[in-house]
């Protein structure tokens, strides 16, 4: 793990956000770094190699077949995690917080998996989940799930 990871870790494991959070977790042919079963929520720090030429189509690919299978991710970079972990920490929670709130809503389960079907089958020109503070890394785009 990272210097980065290792920070995140500390600050999520034993459930310190309200949800169980595990470490280097396989889903399909990959692994993510940390992951709340409960939420189908991954979370990523991404170090420089993924911001070198050519890694962008991997993570495209590797993003795409998570949602497919239903799992929602969220990225960021070493840097904003070492630098800005209360933030990173704030994003976390309102994804968490998204969830919890979504999911208390009476068409929930009727519709949800239904949905994420239809958007990754919409989506024209799918992005990186990636969350960044500051103007760094501006190539990777946010996309809503």
């Amino acid at each position: 793990m990272t210097y980065a990871e290792i920070a995140l870790w500390r600050e999520i494991k034993n459930k310190k956000l309200g949800v169980r959070f595990s470490r280097q977790i396989p889903i399909d042919r990959y692994i993510v770094d940390f992951y709340c079963k409960d939420l189908r929520l991954a979370v990523e720090v991404d170090g420089s190699v993924h911001f070198e030429e050519g890694n962008h189509e991997n993570d495209l690919k590797r993003q795409t077949r998570l949602e497919s299978l239903g799992v929602r991710l969220i990225r960021f970079s070493n840097p904003d995690v070492k630098n800005n972990l209360s933030w990173v920490l704030d994003e976390i929670r309102k994804e968490i917080e998204g969830w919890v709130n979504h999911k208390k809503s009476p068409c929930f389960c009727k519709g949800f998996f239904h949905l994420m079907k239809k958007q990754a089958l919409t989506q024209n020109s799918v992005q990186p989940n990636y969350k960044t503070k500051g103007d760094q890394h501006q190539d990777y785009l946010q996309t809503d799930i």
